[in-house]
C-alpha cells in the first residue's frame, strides 16, 4: 500500500510483485482497486495501470488499436504480452493475472467503455435490434459493410467472445442517425453488393440489408431521398438497381424499375402519415413541402392553366362517353376542379345524368363531413390542386424515383389501369396572381379503348382510376373516405 501511494509507484514494481507472490489469497477490495488503477506496471518502458492490460483476442486488440489510437498517441490499453520481461517472468505474475489483471469479460467491458468514449459510428438501428448472428457471418467472411467502426466490430463478432460481451461492444458504438444519410446509404449499398452473392454470406447480407431498410423507412422523406440516391435497392424483378432509377410503386412499369413489394410496404407505412393525420384531428392546412414536391415554386396564369386542364380532360374523357355512367364522370371532375372551365365541361355530361352538376357536386361534398375529412372541406382540398394530363406514348414514362429524381421509366404490362407510373403522387408548387400557392399534379395516363370492354367492366376500370386519383392525389385513402367515395 505504501508503494502504491507514491507518485511513481512503478519504481517499486519488484517489491509489489514480491508482495503479491507471498499472498495466499486475494487482497481486500480497496487494495485490489488500487492495484488495478495505479500505474505501477511497465510496458515498452512506460508506466501502465493493470486495468489497461486487456486480455483481448489478438485480432480484436489489433483492430482496437488501429481504430482507437491516433497517430503517435500513447496506447491507452495493451495486451499482457507487452509487459516488461521481468514482469512476465516474475513469480508474482501468476497472482497478478488471477487477481488483478482484467479477465476476458472485464477486458471486453473495458473495450466497450473505450469505444463509447471515442464516439464512433458502428451500426444502423438500436443495439437491441442488431442482427448479431448475420453480421457475425459477414465478419467471418471478410464482408465490408462501410461503417467506420466495422473493422473492430467485425473482429469482435468473429472472435470467440461470449454473446453478452460482444453485445456490450455493439451497444457502445454510435448509431447512424438520419442527419448522416450519406453514410447510411453507403452502408446499405455495401450490404446490397454482398447480398448479390450466393451462399450464407449472401443470405446474411440480405437479412442485414432488410434490417437496415426497415430502420431508414422510419426516417423523414428528405433524409430517405438523400439516402436512396446513393444506394441500390431490390426490385420486383428480383435484381438490384440504383435508388435513382426505382420507384416505390407504380402500375404499368417494367418490374426492373419498381421496388420489391415487401420493401415498398415498409415505406408505405411511413407514407400513410398524411392520410392518418387528416383522420386524427391534426390540422393540415396545406401540402407539406416534404410531401413529394418537385422543383421550385413557379408563377402561373391560373385561368390559362385551368382552361388547358379542362381541354385536356375533354379530349381524354371523350372516348368514355356512352361507356361509363355520366354521374361517375361528373363526380371525377368534381374531385379535380370546380372552376368555370370544369363546370362547363361537367355540364357537357348532364344529358343522361341523374342530376345537374351543382347537385351532384353538393352531394359529393356532403359525403365528406368533418368526421370523415378534417380539417378542410372537400371543395377546399380540390381548390388547393390543379391537374394536367400527360398521355403516355412510346416505351417510357416520366416517374419519380425513390431518390426524388424524375427519370424515364420503361413501360411494362399496363394491365387495365389508366394511370401509369407514379408521377401523379408528387406535385409542383405553383403561385397564382392572387399569391396563393397551390399544387400542380400531372396525371400520366394511357388512352384506354373502352369499346373493347363491356359497360360494367369499362365502368370498373374508370371507377378504379377515380379512386386512385382520390387516394394518391387528394389523400382520401382512409377506409371511411374510400367508402364515402364508393357511395357516390
Amino acid at each position: 500500500e505504501v508503494a502504491l501511494g507514491c507518485d511513481d509507484p512503478h519504481r517499486y514494481l519488484g517489491e509489489i510483485l514480491d508482495a503479491l507472490a507471498k499472498l495466499e489469497s486475494p487482497p481486500d477490495e480497496p487494495l485490489l482497486d488500487a492495484l488495478r488503477a495505479k500505474t505501477w506496471l511497465l510496458a515498452d518502458g512506460q508506466p501502465v495501470a493493470p486495468q489497461d492490460v486487456l486480455a483481448l483476442p489478438p485480432a480484436v486488440d489489433e483492430a482496437a488499436r488501429a481504430l482507437l489510437l491516433k497517430n503517435e498517441e500513447a496506447p491507452r490499453f495493451l495486451p499482457a504480452a507487452k509487459l516488461a520481461i521481468d514482469v512476465l517472468d516474475h513469480r508474482g505474475f501468476d497472482h497478478l493475472g488471477k487477481w488483478v489483471l482484467p479477465d476476458l469479460r472485464s477486458s471486453f467491458e473495458a473495450l466497450a467503455q473505450k469505444v463509447e468514449a471515442a464516439d464512433i459510428i458502428g451500426r444502423l438501428g438500436t443495439a437491441d435490434e442488431f442482427p448479431m448472428d448475420d453480421f457475425a457471418t459477414l465478419a467471418k467472411d471478410s464482408g465490408d459493410v462501410g461503417l467506420p467502426g466495422w473493422p473492430l466490430l467485425a473482429a469482435v463478432l468473429a472472435s470467440e467472445a461470449d454473446r453478452g460481451d460482444a453485445m456490450k461492444v455493439v451497444a457502445a458504438f454510435v448509431e447512424i442517425n438520419s442527419s448522416d444519410a450519406n453514410l447510411a446509404g453507403t452502408h446499405l449499398d455495401r450490404l446490397a453488393r454482398l447480398a448479390e452473392e450466393n451462399g450464407r454470406k449472401g443470405e446474411a447480407a440480405r437479412r442485414t440489408y432488410r434490417h437496415g431498410f426497415n430502420v431508414v423507412a422510419r426516417w423523414s422523406e428528405e433524409s430517405r431521398r438523400q439516402l436512396f440516391a446513393g444506394m441500390a435497392v431490390p426490385t420486383e424483378a428480383g435484381n438490384w438497381r440504383s435508388g435513382r432509377e426505382v420507384v416505390q410503386g407504380g402500375d404499368g412499369l417494367d418490374p426492373n424499375y419498381v421496388l420489391a413489394r415487401d420493401y415498398a410496404s415498409a415505406l408505405g407505412k411511413r407514407e400513410a402519415s398524411p392520410v392518418e393525420r387528416r383522420g386524427s384531428g391534426y390540422e393540415v392546412h396545406d401540402l407539406s413541402p416534404t410531401d413529394h414536391r418537385r422543383g421550385e415554386l413557379r408563377n402561373v396564369d391560373l385561368a390559362g392553366l385551368e382552361g388547358q386542364s379542362a381541354d385536356q380532360h375533354r379530349s381524354f374523357l371523350a372516348t368514355w362517353r356512352g361507356r361509363v355512367p355520366s354521374d361517375l364522370v361528373i363526380v371525377y371532375l368534381g374531385l379535380i376542379g370546380r372552376s368555370e372551365p370544369f363546370w362547363h365541361l361537367a355540364n357537357e355530361w348532364t344529358i343522361d345524368a341523374t342530376a345537374d352538376v351543382d347537385t351532384l357536386w353538393a352531394d359529393l361534398d356532403n359525403h365528406f363531413p368533418r368526421e370523415i375529412l378534417y380539417p378542410n372541406p372537400l371543395a377546399d382540398e380540390v381548390d388547393q390542386r390543379r391537374f394536367l394530363i400527360e398521355l403516355v406514348a412510346g416505351e417510357h414514362v416520366q416517374a419519380v424515383a425513390l431518390s426524388g429524381d424524375v427519370f424515364d421509366a420503361p413501360l411494362g404490362d399496363p394491365g387495365k389501369g389508366i394511370i401509369i407510373g407514379n408521377l401523379h403522387k408528387s406535385h409542383e408548387g405553383i403561385r397564382a396572381a392572387d399569391g396563393k400557392v397551390r399544387s400542380l399534379i400531372t396525371l400520366p395516363v394511357r388512352q384506354v379503348d373502352p369499346s373493347g370492354y363491356g359497360q360494367k367492366e369499362a365502368s370498373g376500370i374508370f371507377r378504379q382510376f377515380v379512386e386512385t386519383v382520390a387516394a394518391d392525389c387528394l389523400w382520401l385513402g382512409m377506409e371511411r373516405q374510400r367508402a364515402a367515395l364508393r357511395d357516390m
